[in-house]
């Protein structure tokens, strides 16, 4: 793995406070194929403690999400698996997606009026589909288009909802789409 693609999860890493001794020893709510990179955060997240959920948030990177030239740059999946929310609306979804990449991307540390994550969800069958334009901390330190599908499932038996993101600055029509259906939920929602 290069250097270059390394910084940005250490960053991750040593900002998420190094993880969670109590979620590190649970299973991952996703499969992958073998190349794609993983992470588990436990929610409340500690850079969006604002977003009234408990549980976890499990990610999996596509192998070039962190490389500019890849067909799957910025292009990765993942799922809060938290308590259960009740019926999530358009407004909640949206509120809760800026406050996470507001936090991520550190938007508002140097500038407050610049670099603010816009979110533009509408309601589809499946769920929610929209774009995000936000600020990218990582890589180019420049606002970027993320695409963006959720799904969501909820598990009555065990109180929780499954929700799931397909993310990328790739369009909807792109390849990279198909690419993410490799990515499986595999928790038992009862």
């Amino acid at each position: 793995m290069k250097l270059a693609a390394i910084y940005p999860m250490l960053f991750l890493f040593a900002l998420l406070g190094g993880g969670s001794q109590m979620h590190a020893q649970e299973e991952s709510t996703l499969e992958a194929p073998e190349a794609w990179s993983t992470e588990r955060i436990p929610f409340p997240i500690s850079f969006a403690r604002e977003i009234p959920l408990v549980g976890v948030e499990d990610l999996k990177f596509a192998p070039g999400w962190s490389n500019a030239e890849a067909d799957d740059y910025w292009t990765y999946v993942f799922v809060w698996y938290v308590d259960d929310v009740g019926k999530i609306s358009q407004d909640s979804l949206t509120s809760w997606v800026n406050r996470y990449y507001d936090g991520l991307m550190g938007a508002n540390a140097d500038n407050p009026e610049k670099g603010r994550t816009v979110t533009k969800y509408v309601k589809t069958p499946e769920g929610f589909e929209g774009q995000l334009e936000v600020f990218d901390n990582f890589f180019s330190k420049e606002m970027m288009v993320l695409y963006s599908q959720m799904t969501e499932q909820k598990c009555l038996e065990t109180r929780k909802t499954i929700m799931r993101f397909n993310m990328s600055t790739r369009p909807f029509d792109h390849a990279v789409w198909q690419l993410m259906e490799e990515v499986k939920v595999i928790v038992d929602c009862k």
